[in-house]
């Protein structure tokens, strides 16, 4: 609590002269309570109940008016709008420094707890629980609505607004990038709306990591427009372009099947390399009226044995190669 001053001589009613002697007593008790911290400490413990704290201050004046400042060790912690009384003067409210009422654990059991009377009630000038201030933080003069708040600085007190924005209702964040990234999704769907590309900058690989199947499903009119210049495949593939397609199954065997749509009227042209064949190659031709543009005769020296002209390749036509004759 805090300290009485006492002066131990009374010089009002002295009738004899006083010794020096004790006017320096006097003014050495004078000196040591001014420089006394607990002189100007005004504290003491609480001896009310939760909601309405007590205290009791012995030889010092602790009058109601503004900027009376208390300090108290709470004996309970509060459970909503609260009250102290101090020296037996009547209750008086404690409030936060807005002066909105306290709310439930704002005053922890033990905690020491410090007041300002402002003339009304007791403001609370310190956050006895621990817990987070109502007070206004340092800020920017003006800020975006739903934009993050970041720290300037380190140290912790001040605030700056964002170009990253949360929506209040659907929680759409707009404005951000993310180094880095790691979407876990129960579902196992990420999906990105707004937008028609997923990009990489540089020499990026985007990597499809599953112990089951693993499909990428394109919409009706979507297109893989470049998937590089070589690439190899290791399973039967099926593909539909506009280009030529080619397709090898190992080494040493070649295939390829070229399938149109039912009812389709397209034309398609197949080439099979090497032209220097080293096996024979076969090519199956629907059950359909079709004809074969060409039968390719090689220069001298490439085939030795003879080419058979059937009945049925009539119409068709007839390549010979450079040096080649018939």
């Amino acid at each position: 609590m805090t300290k009485p001053v006492t002066i131990p001589n009374t010089f009002a009613t002295a009738t004899n002269a006083i010794p020096l002697s004790q006017l320096d007593g006097d003014f050495t008790a004078v000196a040591n309570a001014i420089n006394d911290a607990n002189t100007y400490s005004n504290y003491a413990a609480d001896t009310g109940s939760a909601n309405a704290y007590v205290v009791t201050f012995t030889g010092v004046s602790t009058t109601y008016s503004a900027g009376l400042r208390i300090q108290f060790k709470a004996g309970n912690a509060n459970t909503g709008a609260s009250t102290l009384n101090v020296n037996a003067q009547g209750n008086k409210s404690i409030t936060f420094q807005d002066t909105t009422t306290l709310t439930s654990g704002t005053i922890a059991a033990n905690a020491i707890v410090d007041v300002m009377y402002d003339g009304t009630q007791f403001l609370l000038m310190n956050d006895p629980a621990g817990a987070i201030g109502t007070g206004d933080v340092v800020g920017p003069a003006s800020a975006t609505d739903n934009a993050v708040v970041r720290f300037d600085g380190t140290t912790g007190k001040l605030v700056q607004n964002s170009a990253v924005t949360v929506a209040d209702t659907t929680g759409d964040i707009t404005g951000g990038k993310y180094n880095g990234l790691t979407v876990t999704a129960s579902t196992g769907t990420l999906t990105i709306a707004n937008s028609s590309s997923l990009v990489t900058s540089g020499a990026n690989s985007i990597t499809l990591t599953s112990t089951g199947a693993t499909n990428v499903t394109l919409p009706t009119s979507g297109t893989l427009a470049v998937i590089g210049t070589a690439q190899t495949f290791t399973a039967a593939q099926t593909f539909r372009a506009s280009n030529a397609i080619r397709s090898e199954a190992a080494s040493t065997q070649d295939a390829i099947v070229v399938a149109g749509r039912a009812g389709g009227t397209s034309s398609y042209a197949v080439t099979f390399t090497p032209t220097t064949l080293t096996a024979n190659r076969t090519a199956t031709f629907p059950d359909e009226s079709f004809t074969v543009g060409f039968r390719n005769v090689p220069a001298v020296g490439t085939k030795t044995s003879s080419y058979q002209l059937a009945v049925g390749d009539v119409g068709k036509y007839v390549q010979i190669g450079s040096g080649g004759s018939i």
